[in-house]
């Protein structure tokens, strides 16, 4: 194909290969020219500016490079990549206070980018040196990752440690991005283990959850998702398996290569129906800690909390905390959902008290993006949950800012929690347990400390990719252990 030749036919991953086709052979003009075509196809994509300025970084016209990354930051300001390529450019530069600015800023979009969390560690060290060229990279899609032609387990995963990933390769799948919890599963995975993951979500949507592949955004060309499927070991479905072109899945799975995980209320309005299909197929299930979907389902994993987030991969002293209530006591409803969840007892509730000159306000958050939710609840002292269900996503959330939880808690988590901190609440106490908080602001903060640390010891990302890893090699080994006396092939000693 001469240069340009039919290039707005290609898909982008085609045009990004060709580009790097160039770099490989140091032809840096055939490489503007493809980027070039591709700008003029895509005028407003911001990968096509970011892999503008990497070329323009590798010919070393830095200032070029610098306004590329800048345009394409101002295309996408949540877009990750640019801001670490910045980052790069200013070390070489050797200003560091921009560099670790930039650095911070990638960490924020993506907090398992492990590349600029070690650029921040050697700065705080005085061990950073001048970054080299191959720290920037091109990418081969929109969501921006690195080209890599052979194993497309390895896309996400940084050069240096491909050689230990001796493992399994693990697709996570679903509709959406629950609660940005499969891709969480994914980063956990490649993070911590010696498997590699990738992660299929069918829809985007309003949350602004991290991504890997998005179909609606693949357009016709589907090669990637169907390589990545065909090299797959294990299968992690989000609710339900559904048909993706060029990939049969009843040829595919079996009882021992895949899991279908359910959140919430997808179980609780199609229980009988997917309880017969689990036991036709024999496909193992989890169904996580809340009784009214665990229920349904005759047979299921129900041990393992689905809580990935962001504050389980912290320190603690990298995760805010709520301020001490000083006059006006806040309460959050982190997200106004399900009419189960009763918040209009809630909202009658704080009327109430507000009518007896109580200083209490209540902040629902709904419709928001996971970081814009973060914002108005760090105001906030308390966090109401559900008077059905537990604490979900928001609830231990909020036990990281030190909130106490006000939630409806059956034996069933109580369990495998007894020590669990949330105030416990029903129809009936609901009114009392919430006057009790407001006219003792030091229990806020007792009940907000504990809660903290039970989250802390609780919920770490770590420990739970561990549970999730055991429980993918027993489904995969499942007749190797049931008849006992067989230690794991696998430890997890991360």
């Amino acid at each position: 194909m001469d240069d340009g030749l039919e290039f707005d036919e290609l898909s982008f991953n085609e045009r990004m290969a060709l580009v790097q086709e160039s770099v490989n052979k140091d032809d840096f003009n055939k490489g503007l020219f493809l980027l070039e075509k591709a700008r003029t196809i895509s005028p407003h994509d911001p990968s096509v500016y970011n892999n503008l300025g990497v070329l323009y970084y590798k010919k070393k016209e830095y200032e070029k490079a610098k306004g590329h990354f800048s345009r394409s930051i101002e295309l996408d300001g949540n877009y990750c990549d640019p801001h670490y390529s910045l980052a790069c450019l200013y070390l070489k530069e050797v200003n560091n206070k921009k560099a670790e600015q930039f650095f911070h800023k990638c960490l924020e979009i993506n907090p398992y980018h492990i590349k600029a969390k070690e650029h921040i560690e050697r700065l705080a060290a005085g061990v950073e040196k001048n970054t080299k060229e191959k720290s920037v990279q091109f990418e081969s899609r929109e969501n921006g990752k690195k080209l890599n032609n052979t194993d497309p387990f390895l896309k996400l995963i940084p050069e240096e440690v491909h050689t230990k990933k001796t493992g399994y390769n693990i697709c996570v799948i679903c509709d959406y991005n629950i609660a940005g919890l499969l891709t969480g599963l994914m980063r956990g995975i490649n993070k911590y283990s010696q498997h590699k993951a990738r992660c299929i979500i069918w829809h985007d949507d309003h949350f602004s959850y991290d991504k890997d592949i998005i179909l609606d955004e693949c357009g016709e060309d589907y090669s990637e998702v169907v390589d990545i499927i065909n090299k797959t070991d294990f299968f992690h479905f989000g609710r339900y398996i559904f048909d993706i072109p060029g990939v049969d899945f009843k040829k595919l799975f079996t009882p021992r290569n895949c899991v279908v995980e359910y959140y919430g209320s997808f179980l609780r309005k199609n229980g009988s129906r997917i309880n017969e299909w689990h036991k036709k197929t024999g496909i193992p299930a989890i169904a996580g800690t809340d009784f009214s979907i665990t229920s349904l389902l005759d047979t299921s994993y129900y041990h393992i909390n689905q809580y990935i987030i962001r504050f389980g991969d912290m320190e603690e002293e990298a995760i805010p905390k709520a301020e001490f209530p000083k006059d006006v006591i806040r309460i959050a409803a982190g997200s106004a959902g399900s009419p189960r969840k009763r918040y209009d007892l809630l909202q009658k509730a704080i009327i109430e008290l507000q009518k007896k000159g109580f200083p209490v306000e209540l902040e629902i958050i709904k419709g928001v993006s996971n970081e814009e939710c973060l914002k108005p609840k760090q105001k906030c002292h308390i966090t109401f949950t559900s008077l059905s269900g537990g604490w979900g996503i928001s609830g231990i959330e909020s036990m990281y800012l030190g909130h106490p939880v006000l939630s409806c808690i059956d034996p069933f988590i109580l369990s495998m929690y007894p020590n669990q901190p949330a105030v416990i609440i029903n129809e009936e106490n609901l009114y009392n347990e919430i006057e009790s908080l407001v006219k003792s602001p030091e229990k806020i903060k007792e009940i907000g400390d504990y809660s903290r640390q039970f989250a802390l010891a609780n919920f770490k990302v770590k420990d739970i990719i561990k549970k999730y890893m055991y429980l993918h090699d027993l489904i995969m080994n499942c007749d190797y252990y049931k008849h006992g006396a067989k230690s794991a092939i696998n430890i997890y000693n991360w």
